[in-house]
């Protein structure tokens, strides 16, 4: 198994971990750090990104202290890779946690919201009954 798929197996069994009820899980956050620990040893990291993100994509909580583990491991990656990667997941379906890191690379909100909207507008379309 390659290590983008085991990352994708990986994320998928986090989420049998993930309430959003819950303010606070100790048994998703150990789980979580015993991934990280996983894609940490990688021979490619960076193969955990999209796997990793997609993860994230898939919860329902604004609450990015859920993935704190995730944040730190996504922020060992150069940043131009990871404001791609970003770009591509706020397409996808926009997450606090990635609005929030792509802030804090210094990207402007504008350019985070225009992405989003450019989102929105595509869906409405997609969406719309004639």
């Amino acid at each position: 198994m390659n290590e983008v798929t085991y990352a994708h197996m990986l994320m998928n069994e986090l989420d049998n971990h993930f309430d959003s009820s819950l303010s606070w899980s100790e048994s998703y956050q150990d789980y979580a750090y015993d991934i990280v620990k996983i894609f940490s040893g990688f021979n490619y990291p960076e193969a955990a990104i999209e796997p990793i993100l997609q993860g994230i994509e898939r919860q329902t909580t604004a609450n990015i202290d859920w993935f704190a583990e995730f944040q730190v491991f996504l922020e060992q990656f150069a940043k131009e890779k990871m404001k791609e990667a970003y770009m591509t997941s706020l397409q996808r379906k926009p997450t606090e946690m990635c609005r929030g890191l792509l802030q804090r690379m210094g990207v402007p909100a504008e350019e985070i919201n225009a992405v989003i909207a450019k989102r929105k507008e595509k869906l409405s379309k997609v969406f719309t009954i004639d």
